[in-house]
């Protein structure tokens, strides 16, 4: 298995994780853990960003996708006070909430669209290579 595929594996675990672990209320030590998770997510969405840059539309989806973990790390940042910007409302819980669905769902279809994409390239270059021989 390539090193992308898993670490692309590894990312959407996390993000099932961390949705399991914000909808159960997170608190105390089990918030701790969750932020944690959360911000060893960004240098990784970053790397995948880097092996995944073979085409335009893998590259746009790296972009959407650090701009969604930039987003929802930001928030988490500031709900739990690490990042002080005033008062923590609903807004920020909703929209950290829905963003990490939305994180998912990007992923997921993403991922589909552009494993899908790469196949049919090495198809075209395996059927480009045998046509030469």
């Amino acid at each position: 298995m390539r090193a992308a595929t898993i670490l692309s594996i590894l990312l959407a675990v996390g993000v099932l994780i961390q949705i399991s672990i914000g909808e159960l209320g997170a608190r105390g030590l089990l918030l701790m853990a969750h932020a944690l998770i959360g911000l060893a997510g960004v240098p990784l969405a970053f790397v995948a960003l880097l092996m995944g840059r073979k085409s335009m539309a893998s590259l746009v989806y790296g972009v959407v996708l650090i701009l969604l973990v930039l987003t929802q790390a930001t928030l988490g940042t500031i709900m739990i006070g690490w990042l002080p910007l005033g008062p923590v409302t609903a807004l920020y819980i909703d929209v950290h909430r829905y963003n990490a669905y939305l994180l998912l769902i990007v992923g997921a279809v993403g991922g589909v669209i552009i494993g899908r994409q790469r196949r049919r390239q090495r198809l075209a270059e395996t059927v480009s290579e045998s046509s030469k021989l």
